[in-house]
């Protein structure tokens, strides 16, 4: 989830904020603005345009502290979901989703004998015991 392409009211923003120093800080905070939302519209048309800049985060490869903020809004997703009385499927699927690429990417990369590569595995293999239970 994104917060791009998206118009809010300002007064959604009384108790949610994005927080500060974190990056991809946009996916557990959009969960929380459509849940303080009274009202959702969808529009067929698009309206807004984003400019993508070199150097930008999403034209850069991952930092770890990237892979680091990345799993820390999907565990927070995955709270929220909980808290808010919802189905928590969609979010563990996109967690487990978010960890097997990280995975790979790391493995294509060559960068298995980091932390973040360890962590990664350590919620790998426990997504795959809660799977099994």
């Amino acid at each position: 989830m994104t917060a791009c392409g998206k118009l809010y009211r300002r007064n959604l923003f009384d108790e949610v904020a994005f927080p500060a120093g974190r990056l991809v800080e946009d996916i557990c905070v959009v969960v929380k603005l459509y849940t303080a939302a009274q009202r959702i519209i969808l529009l067929d048309e698009s309206l807004y345009c984003i400019r993508q800049q070199q150097g930008s985060t999403t034209r850069r490869l991952y930092s770890f502290q990237q892979y680091q903020d990345t799993l820390a809004a999907h565990f927070e997703l995955v709270m929220d979901y909980l808290v808010n009385g919802y189905d928590p499927a969609p979010a563990f699927d996109r967690l487990k989703y978010v960890l097997d690429y990280y995975q790979w990417y790391m493995q294509q990369q060559g960068i298995t004998d980091s932390p973040i590569y360890r962590q990664v595995m350590y919620y790998v293999k426990r997504m795959k015991a809660l799977k099994e239970k």
